[in-house]
């Protein structure tokens, strides 16, 4: 994971509509295991928002790692963490979400970002699962929120939590502790609520760009 930066940095991101039909341009950029996958979501969704999701990332860290957006290879990091193969996009960090046919792609150079979308949604007991699922900033944020519609707060304060949880890499069901990132929320779709964040508390500026 990226060290505590000292210094403000820009984090750039995308937000994306995800189409529901895969297309052979989609499918040539996908590996045969990301394939595999998809198919494995369109069986239960109906769609091949997966898919378009997973090239939409793939596209956007082959421009700016100069290579092909097949070439790009992903590890996991610390804690699990989601990042670029060594020797590809060095210093690049980048953190995806998507929640239905939204996705959003956050990047930034030498400090470690996450993002979060949501699709606001009925049917939790906002509550219990605040109680039980978020830490005690996130806690704090429901209960400020809460006054204008328990649904809304609960997942405004989720998105920051999960935000904030990718940048750090905290493993959200195993360690509730997210504190030490920056974190704002973003504009998103109607419906959705988004946030980013960054590691460590130095503020940056959110850039939002076009396309993927």
């Amino acid at each position: 994971m990226s060290a505590a930066p000292t210094s403000t940095v820009t984090v750039r991101l995308w937000t994306l509509a995800l189409p529901a039909r895969l297309t052979p341009e989609v499918q040539a950029i996908l590996t045969s295991e990301e394939f595999e996958r998809a198919e494995r979501s369109r069986a239960r969704s109906g769609t091949s928002e997966w898919a378009h999701g997973r090239a939409a990332l793939r596209t956007v860290l082959a421009r700016e790692c100069g290579c092909a957006p097949e070439d790009v290879r992903f590890e996991r990091g610390d804690r699990g963490k989601p990042c670029l193969a060594h020797g590809i996009g060095p210093e690049l960090e980048f953190s995806y979400a998507r929640s239905g046919a939204v996705a959003m792609i956050a990047l930034a150079r030498r400090r470690a970002v996450g993002v979060d979308v949501e699709r606001v949604r009925a049917g939790l007991d906002e509550r219990d699962l605040a109680r039980a699922y978020f830490d005690d900033r996130a806690r704090e944020q429901f209960d400020q929120l809460r006054a204008g519609g328990a649904r809304d707060a609960f997942f405004r304060a989720r998105v920051e939590f999960e935000a904030r949880a990718k940048a750090t890499g905290v493993g959200i069901v195993l360690e509730g502790d997210a504190q030490e990132a920056a974190c704002i929320p973003c504009l998103a779709p109607s419906g959705y609520v988004a946030a980013v964040a960054a590691a460590g508390s130095a503020a940056f500026t959110l850039h939002f760009e076009s396309g993927a």
